[in-house]
């Protein structure tokens, strides 16, 4: 008697074990789940502001003729410029970067949430990192250089390649890129935290790296998962060519949305590579 007890007390703790087992798998994968969720939604919560930002430039251009330049990407709430686009025919202000060279420049920066009458959140990503804003100067000064445009040259140019490095736009007047908005993804790396600093530092080993080392080349690929650093890349970028912030004619008022495109990535696909 003593025996079988013994044994069906075995069994017991063998069934236990089995239990244990499967309740720890089961527990795993609803916790994976639900950080898989968790990022999505992040990610769905940056399209819906990228979204609104596109909007809010598309109507600035209309109304005022330009685009709207870069907000100092350091300056807090509570700060007199703080979400206010700053004069891109003026003075470099601090925490803005150029790229290019006088009159011919590139202006990197953070949404001018204020100057486009948009809510303050819309300055920051699902991450709560600021987006980064990138504008050419000579768009961004006032109706009479907007309309006059003329630019076919490189240094004063927004850039955007793929994930293989090819350049996707052409530096002419129509087709030249006019802005560029970027999320700086999960690793953060490059972007500019709340508090107006970039605890990350943008490095050199990753496709991503493009996005975040103040020249006026940007990568628009599709996430990439990658266990190799080379090919990682988790940034989400929208950009829109001249042409396509240009009022029609005769209706300067007319905000006609069919006419935006969306950029190669869009940042809606991922993709697991190794």
């Amino acid at each position: 008697m003593m025996r079988h007890s013994v044994r069906q007390s075995g069994y017991t703790l063998l069934e236990m074990a089995i239990v244990l087992a499967i309740m720890g798998a089961i527990a795993g994968s609803v916790l994976t789940l639900g950080s898989a969720k968790h990022e999505a939604s992040k990610i769905d919560i940056i399209k819906k502001r990228l979204d609104a930002i596109e909007e809010a430039i598309k109507r600035h251009s209309y109304t005022a003729g330009f685009i709207p330049c870069p907000a100092d990407p350091t300056t807090l709430p509570g700060d007199a410029t703080y979400g206010i686009s700053q004069d891109c025919g003026g003075t470099i202000p601090a925490g803005i970067d150029s790229a290019g060279v006088a009159s011919d420049e590139v202006w990197i920066g953070a949404i001018p949430t204020r100057s486009l009458n948009l809510p303050d959140s819309a300055m920051y990503d699902g991450w709560q990192n600021r987006f980064t804003y990138v504008a050419v100067a000579d768009l961004a000064i006032n109706s009479s250089g907007f309309s006059s445009y003329t630019t076919s040259s490189t240094t004063g140019v927004i850039q955007i390649v793929d994930n293989d490095g090819t350049q996707v736009t052409d530096a002419i007047a129509d087709t030249v890129v006019a802005y560029a908005i970027i999320s700086h993804g999960k690793d953060k790396k490059g972007a500019i935290t709340r508090n107006g600093t970039m605890p990350i530092m943008c490095g050199a080993t990753t496709k991503d790296d493009e996005n975040c080392n103040a020249d006026s080349v940007f990568r628009d690929s599709r996430i990439l998962n990658s266990t190799v650093a080379a090919n990682y890349y988790d940034d989400l970028i929208r950009w829109k060519v001249r042409h396509f912030m240009q009022p029609p004619a005769g209706d300067a008022n007319l905000y006609n949305s069919s006419c935006i495109t969306e950029s190669l990535g869009g940042g809606a696909d991922i993709v697991n590579h190794q």
